[in-house]
């Protein structure tokens, strides 16, 4: 996972956000959650990008995405909006799953996108 990677798939599903969580988790989603935490906090290194941070366990690197131009999701920067905890209770908050073997970003995203739920978490 590479933090471009999580913010093209958050983008091309029309979500404001995009988090990435232990080094390899991307999560897409319309609100910030309501816990940031210090920054030191998310420091594990991306698995697909040396020198890039990717959350931490329970810990969400979290990016704005805006786009430049309407319609496009190609031209667009990404904010970096801080260091986020996770919910005590994931089902509570993410009330519905997807579970097949070697599900993606994609497939994922799109089940969440369909059921209009705010976030997706893989």
């Amino acid at each position: 996972m590479t933090v471009s990677h999580c913010q093209d798939a958050c983008a091309e599903r029309s979500y404001v956000y995009a988090g990435l969580e232990a080094g390899a988790e991307c999560y897409c989603g319309n609100r910030l959650p309501a816990m940031s935490v210090g920054l030191e906090e998310c420091n594990h290194e991306c698995k697909g990008e040396k020198g890039s941070v990717c959350g931490a366990v329970d810990r969400l690197s979290v990016y704005r995405v805006d786009e430049l131009q309407p319609g496009s999701r190609k031209r667009r920067t990404a904010t970096y909006r801080g260091c986020f905890r996770l919910p005590e209770n994931i089902t509570h908050a993410f009330p519905s799953s997807l579970i097949q073997a070697n599900v993606t970003v994609e497939t994922c995203s799109g089940f969440c996108s369909q059921k209009e739920f705010p976030l997706a978490i893989l």
